[in-house]
This record gives C-alpha cells, sequence and structure tokens, in this order.
C-alpha cells in the first residue's frame, strides 16, 4: 500500500511539474499591418499634404534586418503619367522594437496639374542576408491638387521641366578668384506651358558644408535671371569684395541655388498650377549645391577683387559644375538600375554624391556611394548638379531570366487534415538560387540545381505561392501560383 501511495505522488509531482513548464510559442510566418495617416492627400499648397505610415511587424521579428517602402502614382483609370516611374525603395524608421514610420510631404504636387492621382505603396521586411521575407501592399491612397477642375482632363499631360547649372565650384567671397556665381536655368518640356513664364530668378541659401543651419544665420539672396533664349534664363550673383564692401563672413558655407518661375500675374509656376485668366500652367524647379568658401582657405586662381567678371555667365569647361546626385529623401543605393537589384546603402537626404555613370534613358545614376563602394541611385529620389547627362552609359549589371514556368499540384485530405502542395520549374539562366514564397512571406530557399519543392500546408485559407530566381546582383520578377483553400 506505501509503494501504491509512494508510486501516486511521484506521479502527481511529475505531472504538477509537467504542467508548469512553458510551452513554446512559435513565433510563426511574419505580417505587417499598415496604418496609413490619411487616405487622401492633396498637393498645391492645401492640407493634407503630408502623409505618415506606419508598419507593425508580427511574428518572427527577430529575423528582420530591415524594413522599406515603395510608391508609385498612376491616373485614376490605371493609365502611367508622364515620366512617372516611382521610386526606388525607401527605408523605414524604426520607432519601437517591431515597429517602423515613414512620411513624405506631397504637397509639391507631381508636376503635371490639376488632375487626380492614385498613390500605391508597398511595404517590404528583409533578412540580414537581403532577402525579402515578406511585404504587404496599400494600394488606392488618393492624391488630389487643391485646385482640381474636372473641366481639363484634356489637358492633363501638359508639364514643363527645369535643369539649373551653377558655377564655379567651389565659389570664393573676399578679394580672390572666383567669386562670381554663374546661374543658367534652361526650361523643358511642352512649348505652350513653357511659354507662360514672364520671369525667372533664382534663390540661393547659405549653409553649413553639410547642408545644416548655419550658427549665425545669414540673409538669403534673389538673383533675377534674364531670358537669353527660348526657355533660357542666366544670371550673377557676385561675392567679391570689391562689389560686396566688407565682407564679415570667415566660414566654409555651402550655396544652395534654386530656379523658380513665374507668370505675368507674378504667380510662382512652382507649386501653383494657374495663372490669372484660369489657364493651366505647370511647375518645374531644380537645385544646385556649391562649396562657398572664404578666401585663403584654399588656393585661389588669382587675386582680383574686381567686379567685371560679372558680365561673363558662360561657364568654360573647368569652371562646370562637378556631375553628382543630391537625394531629396534617404534612398537605397543598390547593385543595378533598377528596384530588383539588391540593396546596397542608404544615401542621406541632402548628401551630394558623385556620378560616375547612367542608364541611356538617365533614369537611373551610377554613383560612388558611402565607403567608395559604386552603386545605383533611381533619378526621381535625387536632384541633380552638373552635367551628368553627359556620363558614359554604364553596361548594366545580368539579373537571372525569370524561370519559364511555375506549375503546381496539390491534394487536400479532410481526414488527415493535411493539404500536400508539390512544385516544379524550368531552370532559370543565371540564376544561382530560387526563393519560395507563401502568401507573402519567405518559405524556403534553394540552390540553383533544384526545380522542385513541396510543401505541408495550412488548411482553410486561400494560398498563393510565389517562385523567384537570384543572383549576385538581384532578382528576376516573381511567378506566383493559386491554391484554394483545404477545407
Amino acid at each position: 500500500m506505501k509503494k501504491i501511495v509512494m508510486i501516486g505522488m511521484l506521479l502527481l509531482t511529475f505531472l504538477l511539474s509537467a504542467c508548469s513548464l512553458p510551452t513554446p510559442i512559435p513565433a510563426g510566418p511574419l505580417t505587417i499591418t499598415l496604418r496609413p495617416s490619411v487616405t487622401t492627400v492633396k498637393y498645391g499648397g492645401c492640407d493634407p499634404h503630408v502623409m505618415q505610415m506606419d508598419a507593425s511587424l508580427h511574428g518572427d521579428t527577430g529575423s528582420v534586418s530591415y524594413v522599406a517602402l515603395m510608391w508609385s502614382f498612376h491616373y485614376p483609370d490605371g493609365s502611367l503619367t508622364p515620366g512617372a516611374t516611382g521610386t526606388s525603395e525607401l527605408p523605414m524608421t524604426p520607432t519601437t522594437p517591431g515597429n517602423y514610420t515613414w512620411s513624405y510631404d506631397f504637397g509639391a504636387g507631381p508636376g503635371f496639374p490639376y488632375q487626380d492621382f492614385v498613390l500605391d505603396f508597398d511595404v517590404r521586411a528583409y533578412d540580414h542576408s537581403g532577402s525579402l521575407i515578406t511585404h504587404q501592399p496599400l494600394q488606392g491612397v488618393q492624391w488630389l491638387s487643391c485646385t482640381h477642375l474636372s473641366a481639363v482632363p484634356s489637358v492633363a499631360h501638359i508639364y514643363m521641366t527645369a535643369t539649373l547649372t551653377a558655377w564655379d565650384d567651389p565659389l570664393y567671397y573676399g578679394d580672390c578668384d572666383p567669386h562670381v556665381l554663374g546661374i543658367r536655368l534652361e526650361l523643358g518640356g511642352d512649348v505652350t506651358t513653357r511659354a507662360r513664364v514672364a520671369r525667372a530668378e533664382a534663390q540661393v541659401t547659405f549653409t553649413n558644408p553639410d547642408g545644416s543651419p548655419l550658427a549665425a544665420p545669414i540673409a538669403g539672396e534673389t538673383v533675377p535671371l534674364t531670358q537669353v533664349a527660348d526657355g533660357v534664363y542666366t544670371g550673377t550673383d557676385d561675392f567679391g569684395a570689391a562689389h560686396r564692401g566688407t565682407l564679415p563672413w570667415t566660414l566654409p558655407m555651402a550655396l544652395h541655388v534654386e530656379g523658380f518661375d513665374y507668370d505675368s500675374a507674378g504667380v510662382q509656376l512652382n507649386g501653383s498650377y494657374r495663372d490669372s485668366s484660369g489657364n493651366l500652367v505647370s511647375e518645374a524647379s531644380d537645385i544646385a549645391i556649391l562649396k562657398f568658401l572664404p578666401c585663403g582657405s584654399a588656393t585661389p586662381t588669382s587675386a582680383s577683387g574686381g567686379a567685371g567678371a560679372a558680365a561673363d555667365a558662360t561657364p568654360t569647361a573647368t569652371a562646370q559644375l562637378a556631375a553628382q546626385v543630391i537625394p531629396n529623401l534617404n534612398a537605397f543605393c543598390r547593385r543595378g538600375p533598377g528596384t530588383l537589384y539588391d540593396q546596397v546603402s542608404v544615401l542621406q537626404k541632402g548628401t551630394a554624391y558623385t556620378v560616375i555613370g547612367r542608364t541611356s534613358q538617365n533614369t537611373w545614376w551610377q554613383i560612388q556611394g558611402p565607403g567608395g563602394k559604386d552603386c545605383w541611385v533611381g533619378d526621381a529620389n535625387v536632384g541633380k548638379q552638373g552635367a551628368v547627362e553627359t556620363l558614359p552609359v554604364v553596361a548594366v549589371p545580368p539579373l537571372p531570366a525569370t524561370p519559364a514556368k511555375f506549375v503546381d499540384s496539390f491534394t487536400c485530405d479532410i481526414k488527415a487534415k493535411t493539404l500536400g502542395v508539390s512544385f516544379n520549374w524550368a531552370a532559370a539562366a543565371g540564376a544561382t538560387g530560387y526563393r519560395i514564397y507563401r502568401n507573402g512571406s519567405l518559405l524556403a530557399t534553394v540552390d540553383a540545381n533544384t526545380t522542385s519543392y513541396h510543401d505541408i500546408a495550412p488548411l482553410g485559407m486561400d494560398l498563393t505561392y510565389e517562385l523567384e530566381a537570384f543572383d549576385a546582383f538581384g532578382v528576376a520578377p516573381r511567378l506566383s501560383v493559386a491554391v484554394p483553400a483545404c477545407k
């Protein structure tokens, strides 16, 4: 009897200890929840024009290295706007564990006035090897003009462009050369729209060399520009001692030069979309950044101090601005010209990067990125200075081909409560491996010699599988198949 009692007590102790053990809870697949601050955003000088996107990650967040966002826009009927390429992947900022945020001011507008647009977003999570884990799209955010009139859809595609060049770089202030800032603004695009420009000017602001505000601010300057040809405006600003008198500045600085254009009523066309007669106009501006140094901080060209050089507004070959791009927001730099290429680094907003090459259509620029690594950034994310369009066209790094087929078969066994899904695909030229995704989450990575995969899938939900070929530079477009719910 004692043995029975002791055995019973030991069994009870074991059961109690077993019940007290923590039950492991699997992290599960990674999912993303998106929370936009608005579902309609405006351009052209009214609210709301700033949009914030918050993303919360659920599941295996420990595998996440970084989270990025892409956005693009189109007309409500789905057609693309002229020149609309969208953005490269833009890094989101981590706030608390598993939560990220991003914001952008859409108030400047897309450059095509008076029309409604639709914004599409895609938030992507990557692991520590740079592989995509999962993504979450958000489509259908309205992007509306503050002064939209439904009566003008027939002229929706009228637009204008601007290219601003400024020289010399560096520019000196004081009693040495070069001390005359030369400015050239060239307007392109639709001739009718361009003809509405009545005058142009450049606005000059002063900052620290890194773009931060000066401790003792210097008032900005406005430089009138004179029209010298159709769509071409030039001007100068003299910083010589003889012209300026006493210059109290002593520190190295940077000059930010931005071109603006106005209609006959004095309405600025940068962000304003109708003239005084209610006629359609457009926006166009560009920016250049130069080093601005006191005489003696580096070796100037010669001592003069006269103001006569101000008459020469034509840049020489040696005075041309360096070919550079300046990101207008933090942006990814990639191994090649396109969002299918792997991310190499993050470019900082307002920092100038030397351009060394381009694509034939000038939609992507090869630059000397952080750490001296060559990489590519999309034209939609940067401002440009110098003769970037004359740089050599660079051969595009190869990406793998898309597999010629991706087929599936599945067996739904309700009694056994199992769903088996099998895949096979044709080998893709240039691929070094393949990734399989289920409902947007990474399921498996296999080598280039593998062309099949079997998955024991969850029950009760529709499933979408995607296949992605990859190589050392990036990925091929995905193929997908749908598997109906097993229930």
